[in-house]
């Protein structure tokens, strides 16, 4: 039996709401909640998700979902990881779902991350050159300046009984066009 809050669980449970509120027409208050809370890229854009999540070195893991500009699928992966923080599991599952946008050639994505220390490490690579995590740092922040559009906002997520999204922070990289 799975963990309930098992990246995979996540993952899936939000894939199933998604899909069949978009392919039905169902209106249940789950659904409406649900989908109240994901807002849809601006048109032509994709929507890249990710999370880490860490418990010790022998268990973290990270993954994403990317959705087109409509709300449907298009794609997700999870991710085991061995790494020695939960900052490292945040940054390689972004690190990863770039690396599938660019890999399927997604040249509009638009990123959200529910880790706020990934935003100011990416603003500010310059002044962080002794970081623990500076390789894989630079990784995302080179992909950020590839050849295509790239925004990343800050979400926080959800404690019981509080807002499941509030805006925190943003970060543009790539070309702009």
């Amino acid at each position: 039996m799975l963990h309930p809050s098992s990246v995979f669980n996540r993952f899936y449970a939000d894939f199933s709401l998604t899909n069949l509120a978009f392919q039905t027409n169902l209106v249940q208050p789950l659904i409406q909640r649900q989908l109240s809370l994901w807002r849809p890229p601006q048109p032509g854009f994709y929507k890249l998700n990710t999370d880490g999540s860490w418990k010790d070195i022998s268990k973290a893991g990270g993954g994403g979902v990317i959705r087109r500009d409509n709300g449907t699928w298009f794609m997700g992966f999870s991710l085991k990881y061995h790494f020695l923080s939960p900052l490292a599991a945040e940054l390689q599952a972004l690190r990863d779902g770039l690396l599938l946008a660019k890999q399927f050639q997604l040249t509009k994505v638009e990123v959200e991350t529910d880790a706020k220390t990934i935003i100011s490490l990416l603003k500010d690579v310059q002044n962080n050159p002794k970081h623990d995590l500076i390789a894989l740092i630079l990784d995302v922040a080179n992909l950020l300046k590839l050849e295509w559009h790239v925004t990343i906002s800050c979400q926080s997520r959800s404690k019981p009984g509080g807002p499941l999204f509030g805006p925190l922070c943003s970060l543009n990289g790539g070309s702009q066009g």
